[in-house]
């Protein structure tokens, strides 16, 4: 089978777990005998207008595509001038399936309609909530549904306040007809995704989960050498992924505070970019030797970080559809503590592979993690909980499983 895949950006430059999801379906639809090719984009006017490269799992395309992204919101629906560039790669491809994932900033949803002129089989991963909302979800309205189990239904206030400027109102109503006429199937990361997109008008009748490859736990010296760079002597705490109040780093901080009180030698490790200025703020002088800030790690580096953890945490305060970082943790054999929002609860099982709390709470945040780092046999059990439940539910070949099956399915209508 010829497969396309479409993503706004790629490995190894991308930092999203949609790139990272698409690159490991690259690999496995490879390994299992099928002609992949990747059609992605970049920003970089030195890489030129259009850049190739080929390894043994396939070809990959990158096409300049670079624009002011205050007016993203409009640009997204499709250009002109970039529609006649991916038409003429996917005639050249001359794909059976076009499965695209993020498509929501550079590549358009007009991919979706260019796609249609050359097969029928169109399949869409939604990876987050972009198919309806302009920013992430985490109103208020959203978080009260959520904690009442209620679907959130978004109005066009709710659209208007969290675009501002940049809102405009014809973004929606033209997607979900792209979707419509071009027979695009949508298919969910997470449950809690699939209901939001479905009461919000975007049909989505499969659920999907992400998959990650098994691995091994990299050798114990490597894992010493960098707990002594990073001068991790204590329990280590991991928290990573974009740095902002949604991801939960101002509630893991407010919770910190009270676990240092107890576990003085503690240390939180943060991967990801942080304003030094922001914890140059007093309120943190108390926890701040207790932090490790190594900036960015490559994806190819994290399996050595996840190993120098004792647990990791996952405290969005959005509906954040699935968060790869759980599967990510719990293939390494860590506990999670994740948040009660989202995909999150559908991941981590409570009390067997870590637990789950309301972020906000930060006297029943620190419980939680002082639980665990108080108790290496509970970690290292609920770590190998985590473990089981990934090889079963959330491994790649069965991801790949899955979309295969529907890649086939639709194949076998197509053809009465």
């Amino acid at each position: 089978m010829r497969i396309l895949l479409l993503n706004d950006d790629a490995l190894p430059s991308a930092r999203g777990g949609a790139a990272v999801v698409v690159e490991t379906l690259r690999r496995e639809y490879a390994r299992r005998g099928h002609h992949v090719t990747l059609i992605t984009t970049h920003q970089d006017t030195a890489s030129g207008m259009e850049e190739r490269r080929t390894d043994k799992t396939g070809l990959t395309i990158s096409i300049l595509v670079r624009y002011d992204l205050q007016k993203r919101h409009r640009h997204v629906i499709g250009r002109p001038y970039f529609a006649e560039h991916l038409r003429a790669l996917i005639r050249e491809c001359q794909p059976d399936v076009i499965h695209a994932h993020n498509v929501h900033t550079y590549l358009t949803y007009e991919s979706l309609r260019i796609a249609r002129e050359f097969t029928p089989r169109i399949f869409l991963t939604a990876h987050d909530t972009f198919l309806v909302s302009f920013q992430r979800v985490n109103q208020k309205e959203y978080l009260s549904a959520a904690l009442k189990n209620e679907p959130f239904h978004m109005h066009f206030w709710h659209h208007a306040l969290s675009a501002g400027r940049k809102y405009w109102p014809f973004r929606n109503a033209m997607i979900h007809r792209i979707i419509r006429q071009t027979g695009t199937t949508v298919i969910s990361i997470s449950r809690a995704l699939q209901t939001f997109l479905r009461i919000n008008g975007i049909e989505s009748n499969t659920v999907i989960y992400n998959g990650v490859p098994a691995s091994s736990p990299p050798p114990q010296d490597l894992t010493g050498k960098l707990k002594e760079q990073w001068g991790l002597r204590g329990p280590t705490l991991l928290y990573g992924g974009r740095i902002n109040a949604d991801k939960g780093l101002l509630a893991v901080l407010s919770a910190w505070k009270l676990v240092i009180k107890k576990l003085p030698e503690a240390h939180l490790l943060i991967v990801g970019r942080v304003d030094g200025d922001f914890l140059s703020q007093e309120k943190y002088a108390p926890i701040r030797k207790s932090l490790c800030l190594p900036g960015w790690i490559p994806y190819e580096d994290m399996p050595l970080t996840y190993a120098v953890a004792d647990a990791v945490t996952t405290p969005s305060l959005y509906l954040d559809a699935f968060n790869l970082m759980n599967i990510e943790a719990m293939a390494a054999g860590k506990p999670v503590i994740g948040s009660i929002f989202g995909g999150i609860p559908e991941i981590v099982s409570d009390g067997k592979t870590g637990f789950v709390i309301h972020p906000d709470d930060p006297t029943a945040f620190a419980h939680a993690i002082l639980t665990i780092l108080q108790n290496p046999d509970l970690a290292r059990h609920m770590g190998e909980a985590g473990r089981r439940k990934t090889l079963e539910e959330f491994s790649v070949e069965r991801c790949a499983d899955r979309y295969l099956s529907l890649f086939h399915d639709q194949s076998a209508e197509t053809e009465l």
